[in-house]
């Protein structure tokens, strides 16, 4: 199960509540796409495997690292992501 929280940013991430392997197994819950790539995201072992923005949309880490560094050169120190 995954958990919502507020950081000091003021940007949404997931904590994680309780993570489980049955068997060997791992739980794995489907959130939804990147917005960006469309790659799956995920509460993997209850692990959220992603970004959460304030519009309740999804980035993988590869699209919110590249969007971040982007941000950067234009001299935007917004940490919030959009």
């Amino acid at each position: 199960m995954c958990h919502l929280i507020m950081n000091q940013n003021n940007q949404l991430n997931v904590n994680s509540i309780q993570s489980r392997e049955i068997g060997g197994i791992k739980m794995r819950e489907y959130l939804g796409q990147c917005k960006i790539c469309g790659k799956e995201i995920c509460c993997e072992n209850g692990f959220f495997n992603g970004v959460l923005l304030p519009e309740h949309d999804y980035l993988c880490f590869k699209c919110d690292e590249n969007k971040q560094q982007a941000l950067e050169k234009r001299g935007d120190d917004s940490s919030v992501s959009q």
